[in-house]
C-alpha cells in the first residue's frame, strides 16, 4: 500500500533551496521509488496560518519512507534543507 510523506516548510533560501537541495534530495527519492505528487513554494492556505510551502512524497510502502528519511547518504543534505527552510515543527 502507498505511503505518503508530507512536509509543510516556507523556504527562507529560494535560489539555494533550488540549486542545491533539489539535486540533491532528487536520486534519494528515486533509490526509494519515490514520486513527487505535489511540490510548491507558495500555497495558498485557504484556514489558519500553515507555513506557504507544501512538498507530498508518494512512496510504494511505508518501509520506503522510513528508509528514504532514516538514509544515513540523505543526511546531508537533510541538514542542508534545515538551513534553508522554516518547518512546522521548528
Amino acid at each position: 500500500m502507498a505511503a505518503y510523506f508530507i512536509l509543510t516548510h516556507t523556504i527562507t533560501d529560494i535560489e539555494r533551496y533550488r540549486d542545491e537541495y533539489i539535486p540533491q534530495v532528487l536520486p534519494f527519492i528515486a533509490k526509494y521509488n519515490g514520486e513527487i505528487v505535489v511540490a510548491s513554494f507558495d500555497a495558498e492556505a485557504l484556514q489558519g496560518n500553515p507555513e506557504t510551502g507544501v512538498v507530498i512524497l508518494r512512496f510504494p510502502s511505508e518501509g520506503a519512507v522510513r528508509e528514504f528519511v532514516n538514509d544515513p547518504d540523505y543526511q546531508p543534505a537533510n541538514d542542508f534543507f534545515e538551513g534553508t527552510a522554516n518547518r512546522w515543527d521548528d
